[in-house]
């Protein structure tokens, strides 16, 4: 047997198995092998029953005192039932439609039983527990791993085919030498595979795991250093000084002053382009910090030395949003600014396409529309990603494609804690504007009972006597199973009851987009009152008029979508509010909400929601095009991420290519896996 042949070489594993295997994506040994369990099982062997707490789980020895009966209840139902008797106690074993296990259990043989110990009219009762004959053996306590599964498959069986290969004492490849391991004490590649599969202690599964981390980990920063390898390009722009009177004077023209975090994010990328290699940098700032002006200015240097630059945004709105505000700041310098959304008239998005082609065309920002086959671009120099992580991969490949290896800058208003960041965006520089600008009001946040609820819909319509607008977002569209409000009853509520003069519109994701986008529009120019919705107005909404931001059933959401949606209001001059509506009594839930009402600080909310819900609920890792990991926690594993850069820069400065190129191919080939 060897690491890369069929799983069908598994004793027991046959045509029908082979595809359920497949499901849990196990097709050869070696999947196995790394196919690590998600938990762990300690099973002990109790000495009495009588300190047994009914519905505890124990492994109790025993043996038959007689040959078993089988017992009809009803219809197709019957039990098969042994007395037994042990150390323990006498107790009994029971199963529900398995009687051919009469004909399997012999009397006065003696077998460990594992499972839910009950008791039943007086008598110690374990039913349906798995067992084993003594001759397999039995520690006094035992750590069992625990796979994820498919139906059809059970624990048992993943854990005889594991158990079957680890006996073969297959080799596994080992690229850190022995001063290595030494020097940050870890286990070998083969011990740790072993011990992660079949612990003898708690201690075993920790110092396993932590070596198969740390290999997840250097893989990762392996392969980003590779693709930062490749951020070559042929567009070097040389700055004069010309250029930076020029760049002055646009920012003297702007109707604010730029805030120092703006200013040292733009002098940042003006570095960047100094340099012979290609600009790959994520700008991240808090909601309202002011990132556009920033994009706009590199756009403008972009423009200055002959090249096109692009903005895709995930919405249509946000995209209108875009061209209106950076339309204002570039069309006075000579620059023409098109829009690329989906429901163009024809004519128009023809017009739109040849000026990108023959260059008349200096600046696209667009939806995904934007990366159609027959939008090409006569000179595109900087491409600009707005809330990258709400695109595929295949879409960011395709607007790169558009220009030849272009400059990248990747915007995002989802604070990012540095740990997750050097995962996720390995490959970029990171840039943050950590101050607001100038008179921005921080949002007063609340959390209520909704008992209260009838008083918030009061102090709604006062703002709307003031001509200021409000949200109301639910977690639902429509009534499920559970208590949550949904938006589609709340709306009809509303507008038959309190908000009946007012003006109220529903808006959600399975609207037709064109519907959705004019309803957020008319919301935006002041036609609409109350908005009532779902998360879409979570990203790309702007709208300075909006004071109030009422979420209900707020312990449903993630801190970080929480406080996008609080960046909704406080956009303009106005006192605004964030009113979060919750009856849950869960501890945790309220610990999060509490942390809102709190701080209006992005990035340390950002921190405490990784912390609070751990990097899975954070960002899914396959829409970035990364491989997932599967033992790494980026939450807790902080120590192993700083262990395995000290390792990948021993490994390059001792000149290590081979190892290093192993890496690197491993790592290409999960990411050539990802759908």
């Amino acid at each position: 047997m060897n690491r890369y042949e069929t799983i069908r070489r598994i004793k027991g594993i046959g045509e029908k198995k082979e595809t359920l295997y497949h499901r849990l994506g196990i097709f050869n040994i070696n999947d196995l092998l790394y196919y690590y369990p998600w938990d762990y099982e300690s099973r002990e062997v109790i000495d009495s029953l009588d300190e047994v707490i009914p519905g505890d789980k124990w492994v109790v020895k025993g043996t038959l005192m007689d040959s078993g009966i089988v017992k009809r209840i009803r219809g197709n139902l019957s039990i098969t039932r042994f007395s037994c008797k042990g150390e323990a106690g006498v107790f009994d074993v029971a199963w529900f439609n398995i009687p051919y296990l009469k004909n399997t259990l012999r009397k006065n043989s003696t077998y460990y039983f594992y499972g839910k110990i009950q008791k039943k009219f007086g008598r110690y009762v374990l039913e349906n527990p798995e067992f084993k004959h003594e001759k397999e053996g039995q520690n006094n306590r035992e750590i069992l791993p625990k796979y994820s599964l498919t139906k059809g498959l059970t624990q048992k069986d993943l854990r005889k085919a594991v158990a079957d290969v680890l006996d073969q004492k297959l080799e596994v490849e080992e690229y850190l030498e022995d001063s290595l391991l030494r020097e940050h004490d870890l286990l070998g590649k083969g011990d740790a595979i072993y011990k992660i599969h079949r612990p003898k202690s708690k201690d075993e599964v920790i110092g396993a795991r932590r070596r198969l981390v740390i290999d997840e980990l250097v893989e990762i920063q392996a392969g980003f250093k590779y693709f930062k390898s490749l951020n070559k390009t042929k567009i070097r722009l040389n700055v004069d000084r010309e250029d930076e009177g020029k760049i002055e004077a646009l920012k003297s023209s702007l109707p604010f002053v730029l805030t120092k975090g703006q200013q040292e994010v733009v002098g940042t990328i003006l570095d960047d382009l100094k340099k012979r290699k290609r600009m790959n940098r994520l700008i991240q700032g808090d909601v309202g910090s002011g990132k556009t002006v920033v994009a706009a200015l590199a756009q403008y240097i972009f423009f200055l030395k002959g090249y096109q630059s692009v903005i895709m945004a995930p919405t249509e709105i946000l995209a209108r949003q875009h061209e209106k505000t950076i339309k204002a700041f570039l069309e006075p310098f000579g620059i023409k600014v098109a829009l690329v959304v989906g429901g163009m008239k024809k004519n128009d998005r023809k017009a739109v396409l040849e000026g990108l082609k023959d260059g008349t065309c200096h600046l696209a920002i667009g939806t995904h529309a934007i990366i159609q086959s027959d939008t090409e671009f006569f000179n595109l120099g900087l491409v600009i990603t707005d809330e990258q992580h709400r695109f595929g991969v295949e879409q960011r490949s395709k607007l790169m494609k558009k220009g030849s290896s272009p400059h990248v800058l990747v915007m995002s208003a989802t604070p990012i804690p540095r740990t997750i960041s050097h995962a996720l965006y390995g490959d970029l520089d990171v840039s943050t504007i950590n101050t607001m600008p100038k008179g921005r009001k921080a949002i007063r946040t609340h959390c209520i009972k909704k008992s209260r609820l009838k008083k918030v819909y009061g102090f709604i319509l006062e703002e709307i006597q003031k001509k200021r607008q409000a949200f109301i977002v639910c977690p639902e569209i429509e009534q499920g199973e559970n208590e949550n409000v949904s938006a589609s009853e709340l709306y009809k509520d509303l507008i038959d009851s309190v908000f009946s003069e007012t003006k109220v519109a529903l808006v959600h994701g399975k609207m037709r987009a064109d519907k959705k986008e004019e309803t957020m529009g008319k919301f935006s120019r002041g036609e609409i009152d109350v908005l009532v919705s779902t998360t879409v107005v979570e990203v790309g909404i702007d709208v300075p008029n909006a004071t109030v931001m009422l979420i209900m059933d707020a312990d449903r959401f993630g801190l970080a979508t929480l406080h996008q949606l609080r960046g909704r209001v406080g956009r303009g001059s106005y006192e605004s509010w964030c009113i979060l509506a919750t009856d849950t009594s869960n501890e945790k839930s309220l610990e999060r909400l509490r942390v809102l009402e709190t701080s209006n600080d992005g990035f340390e909310i950002a921190q405490r929601d990784f912390e609070l819900r751990g990097p899975g609920d954070y960002f899914g890792f396959k829409q970035h095009g990364l491989p997932e990991f599967k033992l790494t926690d980026l939450s807790r594993d902080e120590k192993e991420i700083e262990t395995a850069k000290k390792i990948l820069d021993t490994l390059v400065d001792n000149n290590k290519t081979e190892t290093i190129e192993k890496i690197i191919q491993s790592f290409k080939k999960k990411i050539d896996n990802i759908d």
